[in-house]
Order: structure tokens, then sequence, then C-alpha cells
């Protein structure tokens, strides 16, 4: 089974999260970042994983601009969806199914939320200011969800598990 794992990520959290998560599952990873140019084509693959960060809501440039590009495609394959961010699991989530829309919410499984860490001096001056003002209204949770990157790698390797199946009985 061929995997892609594509992220994109500001302050290097999704990226510790997607090497943790592909170091969680059994098959061979091929892991991306979005940053590169072109967009790694997701015809190839057996299974698409896709994370991005939330930042106000929203998922990066990057990872929406390779949501669109390849939409038809990725509808085809097994996808599976994460986030990372201090937000609480279930913002985050509903954040997320805003943001992919909700035929590709539907499509996508799993989909999870692997928490995050607040990194302030990687943020622009403003952005400190406004995570400073929010955090006395709300806390954020900064801790990366090891059980939740654990879960989600198991889910993907029961499907090549799944897949194995049914290539033997064929």
């Amino acid at each position: 089974m061929k995997i892609l794992l594509v992220y994109a990520s500001k302050t290097g959290t999704t990226a510790v999260c997607a090497a943790k998560l592909a170091d969680y599952i059994n098959e061979e990873v091929s892991v991306i970042c979005l940053d590169a140019d072109p967009f790694p084509d997701p015809a190839a693959f057996d299974v698409i994983l896709m994370g991005s960060p939330l930042y106000a809501g929203k998922v990066l440039k990057t990872f929406r601009n390779y949501l669109h590009k390849y939409r038809e495609i990725l509808l085809e394959k097994p996808v599976a969806l994460f986030t990372c961010g201090a937000s609480p699991p279930d913002e985050a989530l509903a954040c997320l199914e805003t943001e992919v829309g909700e035929a590709f919410w539907e499509h996508a499984d799993p989909v999870k939320h692997f928490g995050g860490e607040v990194k302030m001096e990687k943020q622009n001056i403003l952005l400190r200011f406004m995570m400073r003002h929010l955090q006395k209204r709300q806390p954020f949770q900064s801790k990366i969800d090891d059980a939740a990157i654990i879960s989600f790698a198991e889910r993907i390797n029961q499907m090549g598990a799944e897949k194995e199946g049914v290539s033997h009985e064929t």
C-alpha cells in the first residue's frame, strides 16, 4: 500500500506530528511538506493523509490549494485528515469541517485533532499580541496528543491489513 502524507506547517508543530504519524504506520510513507513545488500528485498513491494547523479557524493556504487542485482525485481514494493547534479538539474539528466542505469531510476517515504547541517566538508581533489577549479569556491547550496520533495510525494500519486480506483472497 503506497501512502502519501502531505502537510502544511507554519511553526513546525504539524511537521513534528506528521513525522510521529509516519513512524507509527506499518507501511512506507512518503512524507511531503506542501511547501514543495510542484505539489506531489496523489494519483500514484493508494491512501492520502493530509494535515494542517489551524490559524483563526482556517487551514493554511497551501493545504487549501492542494485540496482544491486535486479534489477529484482525492474523492476517489481513501483520505484521512488531521489538524494541529491549541484549540480544543471539538472546536478544531468543526473548523476543519467548514474548511474542507461537507463532501470531503464525509469522505475522509479517520479525522483527528493532534493538539499542538503554542510557539510564541515563531509568531509575528500582531499574532503574538492577539494570542496573549485571547489566552486571558481561554487558555490554550499546548500539548501534542500522542494518543490521537497513535489512534489515527492504527486506523491507517487497519486499512492496510484489510487491503492485504483482500489481495490474498483474490
